[in-house]
């Protein structure tokens, strides 16, 4: 558990390697080229597009993972619900962000997704080192671990919903309250527990899937 919590805060990227100290300063330095200059390079976008979305990226580190309202924050940007869409799409493309769908088909790039969530749990630390939520860092790394060999889409009852199993995630002493109406399907991923059981299961088995 212990390096578990360690590779929550820096281990995703091996800049660690050289400097751990200045590991966030370095992922922080890492976003900010990807969007000033990697971005621009590929899509046709201006300064002030950029401009807007390091805003919209400082928005996100602080509320993830949150039901968007598109309209909402597209007027506190002063932007339009297409554009702030666009923006979504282009920060999950670099691989800064990841967007929930109720479904994995037919999604369009100006489809509203369910949730958001930072692609990572490093970014959290880079984005927004105080107030971390902690059912934000569990909720982004299992997203970001079982994603990567499952489809995973918003679920209604639970957190999310994974090769037909529901899975609802919390600290040590979470219930299956939540997703009782899974039956045997329903899974408690649980942060701080060491060793699970039957419908149990510690969140850091899951970063052992690839």
């Amino acid at each position: 558990i212990e390096q578990f919590q360690k590779y929550i805060r820096y281990g995703y990227y091996p800049y660690f390697l050289e400097n751990q100290n200045l590991y966030h300063q370095k992922l922080f330095e890492t976003i900010e080229i990807s969007l000033s200059t990697d971005l621009p390079s590929v899509y046709d976008i201006t300064y002030g597009s950029v401009e807007k979305m390091r805003q919209l990226l400082y928005i996100l580190a602080e509320s993830v993972p949150f039901t968007p309202n598109i309209t909402k924050i597209s007027e506190r940007m002063g932007v339009t619900r297409s554009t702030l869409l666009h923006f979504l799409y282009y920060l999950e493309e670099l691989r800064v962000i990841k967007k929930l769908y109720s479904t994995t088909k037919g999604i369009s790039m100006l489809q509203k997704p369910e949730k958001l969530y930072l692609h990572h749990p490093n970014y959290f630390h880079a984005l927004s080192a105080e107030n971390i939520n902690s059912g934000s860092i569990r909720e982004s790394f299992f997203l970001n671990q079982v994603g990567a060999l499952f489809p995973v889409t918003y679920a209604k009852t639970g957190d999310f919903i994974a090769n037909k199993l529901v899975f609802e995630t919390g600290g040590q002493n979470k219930n299956r309250k939540q997703i009782v109406g899974a039956g045997d399907k329903g899974f408690v991923v649980a942060d701080d527990l060491e060793i699970g059981y039957k419908n149990k299961i510690p969140l850091w088995m899951f970063g052992l899937l690839y």
